[in-house]
This record gives C-alpha cells, sequence and structure tokens, in this order.
C-alpha cells in the first residue's frame, strides 16, 4: 500500500461507484488527475446483489495511481411493489428477485463492517488493491475501539499512509480514537482525517463549529509537534434536489464554509464532487432533463419543464451559455458535451448519466484549479493560528 504526503493535495473528492461518477473522473485531463488522490467509496451498482461490480470499476478506473478506498454504509433499501393490486402481481417475480438481491448486498455489507479480528473482511479487500490508502472502517466508536485499533496497526505495517473518516452526525468520542490511532502510525503525516458534514445546506453553522470543536479536541489529545501536522480535510456537499424548471442559479456553500473553517485550521477542501446522493429504493417513471453548469462557486441548474423529453438537453444548455455567468474556462470534457448540446447536438450523450458525469468532471476540473488559489489569497492566516 502507499505512502502518500497529504499536505501536497488540497483538493479530496469523494466519489461513489456510480457509472457517471467514474466515467467524469476517466474524463479528467492528466494534469488535473495529477493533483488529486481521490476518495473512492465502494457502493451498491443499481441492483446488485454484491460489491464485484464497483470493486471492479474501481480498479479499472485508479489503475496504478494512488487513491484512497472507503466503503459506502448505506444499505439497500427494500425494493417496492407498485400499490395497484393488478401491477403488483405482475411485478412480483421481479420484486422476489429484487428483494434477493437486496438481502445479499446487505449481508455483504454487514460481513465487511463485521469487527471481528480488526475488521479482517475490509482488510482482504483492501489488500486486492495494492495502490489504495484504506479508510479505516467501524460503526461504533464507543465498543468497537480496541478493533480499530487493530485494524489501524494491521493496515499501518511497512509505513503505509491511512485515512479516518469522521461523520459530523457522529463525532462525540472520536478526537480519543483519533489520537490513539496517531499513537499506533508515530506519525500524523501518515493519516488523512476525513471530517464529512454531508449536506451542508441544511446545518450550515453546525458544520464550522462541529469540525472546529473537533479538531480542538484532537489537539488537546496529541503532543504540539503533532497538532501542527494534522492532515484533515472538511467535506461537505451543498448541491441537493430542486423543484424549479428553467434555469436557476444555485450557491456553492461549501467554498464559504471551508474558508470560515480555516480560520481555526488549515483544513484541505473536499466534497461529493457536485454529485447529488439520494437514499431510498423508490424511482420515478419520469424524467426532466437536468444540465447542471459549476462554476467557481455556484452551479448553474437548469430543469425543463417537460418531463420525458431529450430536447431539455438542448434547451438547457442553450440557456446555460446565454447566462451572464457562464464561463468555458478550464476547457474540458464535460465543457465539450455542453457546448455540443447548446449547438443541438446530443447524439449518444442524451442519458441523464451523461450529464451527470459531465456536471462531475467540469466541478472537479475547476476545484482542482480553484483551491489552491483561495488558499493562496488567505491574508494573515499565519497570525490567526493558534
Amino acid at each position: 500500500m502507499p505512502t502518500v504526503n497529504f499536505t501536497d493535495y488540497t483538493y479530496y473528492p469523494v466519489l461513489q461507484s456510480t457509472h457517471a461518477e467514474h466515467v467524469a473522473f476517466n474524463e479528467l485531463a492528466p494534469n488535473v488527475k495529477s493533483e488529486l488522490v481521490p476518495i473512492f467509496e465502494l457502493s451498491r451498482r443499481n441492483k446488485a446483489s454484491d460489491l464485484t461490480a464497483s470493486v471492479e470499476a474501481t480498479r479499472q478506473t485508479t489503475g496504478e495511481d494512488p487513491f484512497i478506498l472507503d466503503l459506502c454504509h448505506d444499505a439497500a433499501p427494500t425494493p417496492i411493489l407498485p400499490r395497484d393490486p393488478a401491477r403488483a402481481r405482475a411485478a412480483q417475480a421481479q420484486y422476489q428477485r429484487d428483494l434477493a438481491a437486496q438481502q445479499a448486498y446487505n449481508a455483504e455489507l454487514q460481513r465487511l463492517l463485521d469487527p471481528v479480528d480488526g475488521f479482517s473482511a475490509w482488510r482482504a479487500l483492501t489488500a486486492t488493491y495494492p495502490n489504495a490508502i484504506p479508510v479505516l472502517q467501524y460503526t461504533d466508536i464507543a465498543t468497537q475501539g480496541r478493533a480499530i485499533l487493530r485494524q489501524a496497526s494491521a493496515l499501518s505495517q511497512g509505513g503505509s499512509s491511512l485515512a479516518i473518516k469522521v461523520k459530523m452526525s457522529a463525532s462525540a468520542g472520536a478526537a480519543a480514537l483519533v489520537s490513539n490511532i496517531l499513537a499506533v502510525l508515530g506519525d500524523p503525516q501518515r493519516l488523512l482525517i476525513i471530517f464529512d458534514c454531508g449536506a451542508a445546506r441544511r446545518r450550515p453553522v453546525n458544520a464550522v463549529d462541529e469540525v472546529n470543536q473537533f479538531t480542538a479536541d484532537l489537539i488537546r489529545h496529541v503532543e504540539l509537534a503533532e497538532a501542527a501536522a494534522l492532515n484533515i480535510a472538511f467535506v461537505s456537499s451543498s448541491l441537493t434536489p430542486r423543484n424549479h424548471e428553467g434555469l436557476y442559479e444555485v450557491a456553492n456553500l461549501d467554498i464559504p464554509l471551508w474558508l470560515d473553517a480555516r480560520q481555526f485550521h488549515r483544513y484541505a477542501f473536499g466534497d461529493y464532487g457536485a454529485t447529488i446522493r439520494r437514499a431510498g429504493s423508490f424511482a420515478p417513471p419520469d424524467w426532466r432533463a437536468q444540465p447542471i453548469y459549476p462554476l467557481d462557486q455556484s452551479w448553474l441548474w437548469y430543469r425543463h419543464h417537460v418531463s420525458n423529453d431529450p430536447r431539455g438537453w438542448i434547451d438547457g444548455c442553450g440557456e446555460i451559455q446565454a447566462h451572464a455567468e457562464y464561463n468555458p474556462v478550464p476547457q474540458c470534457w464535460g465543457s465539450d458535451l455542453i457546448a455540443r448540446a447548446a449547438a443541438g447536438e446530443i447524439d449518444n450523450i442524451d442519458s441523464s448519466w451523461h450529464w451527470n458525469a459531465a456536471k462531475t468532471n467540469i466541478h472537479i476540473t475547476r476545484m482542482v484549479r480553484q483551491i489552491p488559489n483561495l488558499m493562496d489569497d488567505e491574508i494573515g492566516f499565519d497570525d490567526q493560528e493558534g
């Protein structure tokens, strides 16, 4: 497993196993990829009964480059039968197949999250990726401390780097655990701490308070030299579902939140790559064309007024290009798709996944360029940091 100097990287996109997210990353320019050590979460693909497809997609996407390997803890939801009795009877066979797949997937997830022998099942999976930096797994800090430390000790053999995710919703007791992990590693530079605030648009003030409280608690648990070397990525996601029609500019709250938090500590920046995380098993029968164009600190979001109309990709991209804030730089694969559709050409790019991939591709390209510049623009930071 690789050793990475986390201080060399300023942006950590958190991507899951959807086809769109992997295409978005694969289509990044080489000079953009070289600035990233992305976080890939193994997650369920469609209605799969296991993680086989996700594991293979991640292997192909990352190649031999270092990346951070994590596991999405979301269980597969129970499938839903149509309410209409006649349709429910017709769908019964498919429902049973979906139910069997759901149960098999959740059993696989539980196996990987079993703390026995220092989360040995997860460690065995990470060992199949020689270029992966594993994220330490756990589900309950209060009861799994010894198993987590055993996991950290086993995965850190040979001096490799590790990561740990701390969720804002479950950060109590995390500082003490992380300080113990640092003691096992012996070098704070070997650990990336991913503080995941989730949907920042819902609780923006709490996000900054929580990450700074966690960091303050952690600093009290470690030595002064270790405190100065802590690598913490502040991750949030403010792109959430909307029901508007037409073109709307949506503010990116993640950047101002991160800048606010950085008054306390030198956090790296992280987000979900402008991907909207959805929970539940209900898939609406209709769809609407929704091209989204990321800007430096907002998104131009078009939502077509007619369902199931491919023309919406053309109309939406045309309105995006005509918007006063539209900025086609930097050039990338995703912005090329916007330009093609605005010109009326959507052959082979008329599925929603193409546009989800384009959005993420553009967003990551912008963040790689923008985040270091924002760090350079900070004034008096050294005087503020205690």
